[in-house]
């Protein structure tokens, strides 16, 4: 029989807040949500440190654990490309008005650079744990660093935009989108951040293979969708 984990309740629980309070515009529910599915997701990294180790049953459950990491991938990049469609659907009926521009070739185009490195970054620190070599924790910290760095330069795209979220069809969706795509850039940080946290500080200085793939699985995608988003809403939206 496996072992019992708190975090598919803790995270059901924190979409349902998250959802709710975007459907009712009650602000704290949704902040509160999204910190609960937050930390939901580190616990799932670092519960095995918390149980002492690796049991048989967690080790047995692994396959059925990839499984669920791809579905909520997948569910994840539908999503992503329903509201990219809906852009594409409303760039026909004019959706953009003359003053929803972002250049092209400027902020987006450097953040782009940051982040597809940092899906380099970290498989060079997958393959060190793999190995076992020393220089698995810098590479991942650097991942992190790259990903907070993308956050931070397009918070400043944010605020230079001579747009915002209620300036029509065309500021809410491009802020609906790219605001989607932050938040999973956040939670891909805080999973990162988990990942050291465990290898410098845990007893074991390990973490479970698959959940060193899950986790990379959902940088990897992070940066796909990146990639929609950069040439379906910056270059062929806007």
């Amino acid at each position: 029989m496996l072992s019992f984990s708190c975090v598919p309740l803790v995270g059901s629980l924190g979409i349902y807040m998250a959802v709710l309070g975007l459907c009712m515009h009650m602000w704290p529910s949704m902040l509160w949500g999204l910190s609960l599915l937050s930390f939901s997701l580190v616990l799932w990294v670092v519960e095995d440190q918390v149980k002492e180790g690796f049991s048989d049953a967690i080790l047995m459950s692994e396959l059925s654990v990839k499984y669920a990491i791809l579905i909520f991938i997948f569910s994840e990049f539908v999503f992503f490309l329903s509201v990219l469609f809906s852009a594409f659907y409303m760039v026909g009926k004019g959706w953009a008005e003359a003053w929803v521009v972002v250049d092209f070739y400027g902020v987006p185009s450097l953040v782009s650079v940051v982040l597809l490195s940092s899906g380099v970054s970290l498989t060079a620190a997958h393959y060190q744990f793999t190995v076992g070599g020393q220089w698995g924790v810098v590479w991942l910290l650097l991942t992190v660093f790259m990903g907070v760095l993308f956050l931070g330069v397009q918070t400043l795209e944010w605020e230079e935009n001579a747009f915002s979220l209620s300036s029509g069809i065309g500021g809410s969706l491009f802020y609906m989108i790219t605001g989607f795509h932050g938040l999973h850039v956040v939670i891909g940080v805080l999973l990162n951040v988990s990942l050291a946290v465990v290898v410098i500080f845990s007893a074991t200085g390990v973490v479970s293979a698959v959940k060193q793939e899950g986790v990379i699985w959902y940088w990897h995608f992070v940066d796909v969708v990146w990639l929609f988003v950069y040439l379906g809403l910056y270059w062929y939206c806007m």
